[in-house]
């Protein structure tokens, strides 16, 4: 009797192991799902409400290739057939509060201690601030082979010779990364961009459009 009373604890503890195992792990879920929903909610509302449109006609995608911690990059897309026309916005969400350009670009730069100790490349910096270069327009850098000779292969002459890959520079002691940018915006569709990040992690960035 003993025995197997002995035996019956020991189940019982590996049983209730299991079940608070499971437990830690589906909070772990639903905490995860439900930041993700806050901030899916958070943007939805601000352009159901900028457009005067149900916040269902709100498309939301997060963009998430380069890990950014605590930060969200999403771009918003409303209906066009609700809203009669093709627009977008992008932007980052931190703490419940959504930011645009350049004050999105400084809470990045903070997050990835972009300076001497940063925490990504040339082509992971690119890839996000070329994203956020334009809170009305997508863009996007070029930031791997394949797509710059793509690129190369159907560009200008002029743009051909101008387009190239990530880079990091300094600019008057500055950390900086220069890069190739397409954007849907006409004045600027094709330009060299160099984001400088100065020590406060505002960053500042020097435009040159390459025309035909």
């Amino acid at each position: 009797m003993y025995h197997n009373h002995k035996n019956n604890n020991l189940y019982f503890t590996v049983i209730f192991a299991i079940l608070m195992l499971q437990s830690s792990c589906n909070n772990q879920s639903q905490i995860g799902m439900s930041t993700t929903n806050k901030n899916e909610i958070l943007i939805k509302k601000t352009y159901a409400k900028e457009f005067q449109l149900n916040k269902n006609d709100i498309k939301v995608k997060v963009i998430d290739h380069v890990e950014i911690p605590e930060i969200v990059v999403f771009s918003a897309t409303p209906d066009p057939k609700k809203l009669g026309r093709n627009t977008v916005r992008n932007g980052i969400v931190q703490a419940n509060v959504i930011y645009y350009e350049q004050e999105a670009m400084q809470h990045i730069a903070k997050a990835w201690n972009y300076g001497q100790n940063r925490t990504v490349n040339a082509s992971q910096f690119a890839s996000v601030i070329g994203f956020l270069n334009d809170a009305n327009h997508s863009s996007s850098a070029i930031v791997d082979q394949e797509t710059l000779d793509v690129f190369k292969s159907v560009a200008t002459p002029k743009k051909a010779q101008a387009a190239t890959l990530p880079k990091e520079i300094m600019v008057d002691g500055k950390p900086a990364v220069i890069y190739a940018l397409q954007s849907a915006a006409s004045s600027k569709s094709f330009a060299l961009v160099t984001a400088v990040v100065a020590e406060d992690f505002k960053v500042t960035l020097h435009t040159q459009p390459i025309y035909d």
